[in-house]
C-alpha cells in the first residue's frame, strides 16, 4: 500500500515541479535568487523535518504521520497553484517538504518493521521501483 501512495505522490510532484521554476520567475515575477532561496528553505526543511520524525517515529505510532505527512503535501500543492506572489508560493513549497519531512523516516520504519529479513530489501525495492515509477508518469 505504502509503494502506491508513493507512486501517486511522485506522479502529483513531478507534474509540479518542473514547471515550479518557471511559475516562479516568469509568472510571478521572482528573480532567480528567490527561487534559491525558495528550493534552500524547501530542501533544507525536509531534511530537519526527516530527523524529527525519524525519532518521534520511534517512540510513537508511526502510521499517523504517514498518512498525516502525504496529506499535508497533497494540500501543499493546490497552495502552490493558487499562489499569487513569490511569498505564498514559497509557503506551499514548505508546506509541501514538511509533509514529505514527516512522512519520509516513519515510512521507512514501518517498511522495515513489516518485511522479514530475507524480503527487506524486495520491499524497499518495490516502494522505490513505484515511487520512481510515479515520478516517471508524472513527467
Amino acid at each position: 500500500m505504502l509503494a502506491w501512495v508513493s507512486f501517486c505522490a511522485g506522479a502529483a510532484s513531478e507534474m509540479l515541479y518542473p514547471v515550479f521554476p518557471t511559475f516562479v520567475t516568469q509568472t510571478l515575477g521572482a528573480p532567480a535568487s528567490v527561487l534559491g532561496l525558495i528550493e534552500g528553505v524547501a530542501e533544507g526543511t525536509a531534511s530537519i523535518g526527516k530527523a524529527i520524525s525519524g525519532r518521534l517515529a520511534d517512540r510513537f505510532r508511526r502510521r499517523p504521520m504517514i498518512a498525516g505527512g502525504y496529506a499535508i503535501s497533497a494540500i501543499a500543492k493546490p497552495l502552490i497553484g493558487l499562489a499569487h506572489s513569490w511569498p505564498l508560493a514559497l509557503v506551499g513549497r514548505f508546506v509541501d517538504r514538511v509533509g514529505k519531512g514527516t512522512r519520509d523516516a516513519p515510512r521507512d520504519a514501518v517498511l522495515a518493521a513489516d518485511t522479514s529479513r530475507e524480503t527487506r530489501g524486495r520491499g524497499f525495492g518495490f516502494q522505490r521501483a513505484l515511487d520512481t515509477a510515479g515520478a516517471v508518469v508524472g513527467r
